[in-house]
C-alpha cells in the first residue's frame, strides 16, 4: 500500500497511474473532460485525500476525504473548451440567452451566451 502525493494523473496522465489495491492518493489530479470517466476499476481500498476527482467515478469502495468530486458537462462554443470534448451546436443544452443587434429592425448579428452544465 502506497501513498502517492501530489500528482497530475488528469486527461492522458491517467494511463500513467498503476494503482495497487489499498493504495493512498493525497493532493493529486485526476480531473478527466467528459463526465462519468471510470478510474481504476477492479482497484479495492482505495483512498483520496485532497484530490480533484472532477468527471471521475471512481472503485464503489473507494473512499474520499476533502475531495472535489462532481461532474461538469463542457460546452465547446465556451472558448478554451474545445480540446477533447464533443463539439457543441450553436443552440446546444449550455446555451442561457443570446443577444441581437439590430439596425433599423434588421438583425446584423447574434451573441450566444453559454455556461457548462453540472450533471448528476
Amino acid at each position: 500500500m502506497a501513498i502517492i502525493k501530489n500528482k497530475n494523473f488528469s486527461k492522458s496522465y491517467l494511463p500513467k497511474a498503476t494503482p495497487q489495491n489499498g493504495d493512498t492518493f493525497q493532493n493529486c489530479n485526476f480531473a478527466q473532460v467528459k463526465p462519468h470517466t471510470e478510474i481504476f476499476n477492479g482497484i479495492t481500498g482505495l483512498k483520496f485525500v485532497g484530490c480533484n476527482l472532477l468527471n471521475c467515478n471512481i472503485p464503489p469502495d473507494a473512499k474520499k476525504d476533502d475531495c472535489l468530486h462532481l461532474h461538469k458537462l463542457y460546452c465547446s462554443n465556451i472558448p478554451g473548451h474545445k480540446l477533447g470534448i464533443d463539439e457543441c451546436l450553436e443552440d446546444c443544452i449550455h446555451k442561457i440567452d443570446s443577444d441581437e443587434i439590430r439596425i433599423d429592425g434588421q438583425l446584423i448579428d447574434k451573441v450566444n451566451h453559454y455556461e457548462d452544465k453540472i450533471v448528476e
